[in-house]
């Protein structure tokens, strides 16, 4: 499956359609013959499993007569994908060890302090309970009492009649994956991801996807690791770059047999 970064296979494929409309007998294995590389390589470029080789990257553009509108999108394309094979290649960071909070903290049981949390470190008017309101669609007394509890916790602070991240609720923040997770349950997650599809909040920037799988019992742990692993490569991705809005991930396998 291609990433939203592999936008060059589709520029390759585009290329190879436009041949076989030309000429129906027109083989994969012709195309990448005309490209310089072997038919299994062009496979996995196509279908996102291999990168380009970066010394072949000129000569498709070039054997493909690409514009240089396109060929600037070819190679920076190319550069993208790069950058996310290294993250995901890469040994993802070890959660942070935070400090410990007000004992009152493990009070924390719902998934809307950590969004607010969450708010609080993208958007400057995010210690207002109007600004709240307005993102997160929370009541006014619900987010009153939101930020009452995270300034009584330690995560906020009031500044200049504002309310904003303490060093320890930024430290929180940043780690938000690691640490909300050690307090919300399983069906928040779900009963919110249900609660956005019947508000039709879900499109084409939201991602739901499952699937019925076989499996060996014997495996949940090392699945669990990969997940716990994947799960943090993610949030380093997602988090680079300027920050402007609150997502939540979820990852669950669960049976269905008895």
């Amino acid at each position: 499956m291609r990433g939203p970064s592999q936008v060059y296979a589709e520029i390759l494929l585009a290329e190879y359609s436009t041949r076989r409309k030309r000429n129906p007998a027109y083989s994969l294995r012709a195309f990448a013959k005309f490209l310089g590389i072997a038919s299994g390589t062009l496979s996995g470029i196509l279908n996102g499993s291999r990168p380009i080789p970066r010394k072949m990257a000129k000569t498709f553009s070039e054997r493909m007569n690409l514009s240089p509108q396109t060929r600037d999108i070819f190679f920076e394309s190319i550069s993208d994908d790069s950058k996310s094979r290294s993250l995901w290649i890469a040994k993802p960071p070890k959660p942070a060890k935070l400090p410990p909070l007000n004992k009152e903290a493990s009070l924390m049981k719902k998934w809307q302090y950590f969004a607010v949390l969450a708010l609080l470190a993208i958007d400057p008017f995010a210690g207002k309970v109007e600004r709240i309101q307005e993102r997160l669609g929370f009541s006014i007394t619900e987010s009153e009492d939101i930020l009452i509890a995270l300034t009584k916790f330690g995560l906020v602070t009031a500044k200049k009649k504002e309310l904003i991240l303490t060093d320890l609720g930024k430290l929180y923040a940043s780690s938000i994956a690691d640490f909300s997770s050690q307090f919300m349950t399983d069906e928040q997650v779900l009963s919110v991801a249900l609660e956005k599809i019947y508000e039709n909040n879900v499109d084409e920037m939201s991602y739901f996807e499952s699937t019925a799988v076989a499996i060996s019992k014997t495996k949940l742990f090392q699945a669990k690791e990969l997940v716990d692993e994947f799960r943090r490569k993610l949030c380093v991705l997602l988090e680079k770059g300027e920050k402007d809005e609150v997502y939540m991930i979820g990852i669950q396998f669960f049976p269905v047999s008895k």
